[in-house]
């Protein structure tokens, strides 16, 4: 009798990759019909991730919107970001195409500095595929008036994902249209790179 209880409890540990797969399922149907969030979360989007880190993990964080709804713009890039963070949100095509792309914008010497892989990978991998190639994109068309890369890339990112809306007060627009006309710059100050 003793030996069944223990092998009971050792299979009900196991986790069925399909029983977890359920529960993620309907836990993001429930938030997408009654969680009140900002944006609907895109299951496509976040199965994957959440699917690499233990599904009590992938419970807890789900379970957590709770207490950040109301400041999530995003769901579904907030996910992505916490599964990364919880070593699970790798995604091994993203990563390999950004660590080419990177590779490729550093041998053509398009920016001052090498970009580093480690300090853009997390920023990048919150938001779709097609989002981080055409940030990268933007960044090489605009690398001659880029001073710092790695922050251009995270403020991309937030813009990205809704948590940054850039506003320039009046002061801060005024003083660079006079340095636009009378500073004798050698290019034009872009307002948006200022952001």
């Amino acid at each position: 009798f003793g030996v069944m209880k223990g092998s009971t409890k050792r299979t009900s540990k196991r986790e069925d990759p399909e029983e977890s797969d359920r529960k993620i399922r309907q836990t993001v149907a429930w938030w997408n019909r009654y969680g009140e969030l900002q944006q609907q979360i895109h299951y496509d989007s976040v199965k994957e991730p959440l699917t690499r880190i233990s599904s009590r993990q992938a419970m807890q964080l789900l379970n957590s919107l709770e207490d950040k709804k109301d400041r999530l713009v995003n769901p579904t890039g907030w996910i992505r970001a916490e599964c990364q963070r919880l070593g699970g949100g790798e995604d091994r095509e993203l990563d390999t195409k950004i660590r080419r792309t990177i590779g490729w914008i550093n041998h053509q010497k398009v920016l001052k500095e090498p970009l580093q892989y480690v300090k853009v990978a997390s920023a990048l991998a919150q938001v779709e595929p097609q989002a981080a190639g055409r940030i990268l994109h933007d960044l090489c068309e605009k690398a001659h008036a880029i001073k710092d890369p790695i922050g251009y890339i995270v403020t991309a990112v937030r813009r990205q994902l809704g948590e940054e809306k850039p506003v320039l007060d009046q002061k801060v627009k005024s003083t660079i249209s006079w340095w636009n006309r009378y500073g004798n710059l050698r290019a034009a100050i872009d307002y948006h790179e200022v952001l």
